[in-house]
């Protein structure tokens, strides 16, 4: 594969990085490559964006946490603070956001 193709699925990710999961946990995180973890990560904020279509980008790659993530969720959707946690939770499972 062309070092320098960027990845367009999940899949092609998982080639890039060896087979590992590109959505995989913190601790999976530390053996991967810088630019393996920068597909994860472009992979979770496209996760997040498909999910909430209304959070862009650019506010996305601002946000430190999950608890600055949450609040966005509360501010732009109207959600009770648990719910937007739950939310998040259910999505991000044990990715580090």
């Amino acid at each position: 594969m062309n070092a320098h193709k960027i990845a367009t699925s999940k899949w092609e990710i998982a080639d890039m990085t060896n087979g590992n999961d590109a959505t995989a946990s913190p601790a999976s995180l530390s053996t991967m490559t810088p630019a393996q973890q920068a597909y994860a990560r472009r992979l979770l904020l496209m996760d997040i964006s498909l999910k909430w279509p209304k959070l862009r980008l650019e506010v996305l790659t601002t946000l430190k946490g999950r608890d600055e993530l949450a609040r966005q969720l509360v501010e732009t959707y109207s959600l009770e603070p648990e719910t937007a946690q739950h939310e998040l939770d259910v999505l991000l499972k044990d990715r580090k956001f």
